[in-house]
């Protein structure tokens, strides 16, 4: 898979966990100090997240980078 589709499907799993959460976007940057348009771009797979900030917004959803990342 090139880089592009896995941040699109790495995105795609971080909003509907962060849904699944009943969590805004708002809510979500609040807790991992950043912008909610950093949030946006990280869910539609428009940036290149870094494993920090990535395990930072995992740790705020309460799941693991493994079982985000399963099967990417």
């Amino acid at each position: 898979m090139e880089e592009t589709g896995i941040l699109v499907t790495i995105g795609k799993r971080l909003r509907a966990r962060r849904k699944y959460l009943d969590m805004t976007q708002a809510q979500l940057s609040y807790k991992v100090e950043t912008d909610p348009s950093y949030i946006r771009k990280v869910e539609s797979g428009k940036v290149n997240i870094s494993i920090s900030k990535l395990h930072e917004i995992t740790a705020a959803l309460d799941v693991s980078l493994s079982e985000l990342l399963e099967d990417v």
